[in-house]
């Protein structure tokens, strides 16, 4: 398993788009820093206080999820794409372990992408607010949201390895991602008229879970949303590993 971890942190330090990814993270933490900053108490945007902080870590996390996502569906639908994948069976047959190789490393990219972008709004957010004297909040809300973003993140990593292994195409994985988070989240609610479900369902449960269960929320508790969220990246690994191990790839 450690070659095999190895051999794909190799193949990501040979891509141009992580390191893209990591660039667009930090540049996501520090410019939405600066926005929330800077619009806060005017038009609709509520004054800054000593929730601030939060919000403001909690900012760039589309940014970062979206990248994690697209990270794990190029790492594995792309050696389809690529053709490698025959390659990359040969020397590792047991498709089960490649799967959680794969699976580990985009887990551990998202990850990364989720401490670079809250250090980014770190570094910008606590001296500005310092200099305005605006409290930094609670530390452990500071601390869920850091965690809960990057446990988020990483699922998302996560869930679009399996993704990719299940569909073997990366048009066809990133479609259904982006529809699915998109817009048939929104319309289910919408056509059951139920505000609440919108947290159980994947984008929802993660979105709680990268929140820390800080700031707003319907109701459900942090930890029935973070089981969600593993649960559905679960079974998405689960799926794309069986598929994997049983599809003809010669």
């Amino acid at each position: 398993m450690k070659k095999l971890i190895r051999s794909e942190l190799l193949k990501q330090r040979t891509l141009r788009f992580p390191l893209i990814a990591l660039a667009a993270a930090a540049i996501a933490g520090g410019l939405t820093a600066i926005a929330l900053i800077t619009t806060a108490g005017h038009a609709d945007n509520p004054p800054l206080d000593r929730h601030s902080l939060s919000q403001i870590l909690h900012g760039p996390f589309a940014v970062v999820a979206g990248a994690a996502l697209l990270l794990g569906i190029l790492g594995t639908a792309g050696e389809f794409r690529h053709q490698t994948i025959t390659s990359t069976l040969l020397v590792a047959p047991r498709r089960g372990r490649l799967v959680a190789a794969k699976v580990l490393v985009h887990a551990g990219l998202g990850a990364t992408l989720a401490v670079v972008a809250c250090t980014a709004s770190q570094v910008v957010a606590v001296p500005w607010l310092s200099s305005q004297g605006i409290p930094l909040g609670a530390p452990i809300d500071v601390v869920r949201v850091l965690v809960g973003g990057i446990a988020a993140a990483a699922l998302f990593g996560a869930a679009g390895a399996g993704l990719g292994a299940l569909l073997g195409s990366q048009t066809a994985a990133v479609s259904v991602s982006l529809v699915w988070l998109l817009a048939v989240e929104g319309l289910v609610v919408s056509l059951t008229s139920t505000p609440t479900l919108h947290e159980w369902l994947p984008g929802g449960a993660l979105s709680v879970l990268a929140r820390g269960g800080t700031g707003p929320t319907t109701g459900v508790p942090l930890w029935v949303a973070a089981g969600c969220a593993v649960a559905y990246a679960g079974a998405l690994l689960v799926a794309g590993s069986l598929r994997l191990i049983t599809r003809d790839v010669a």
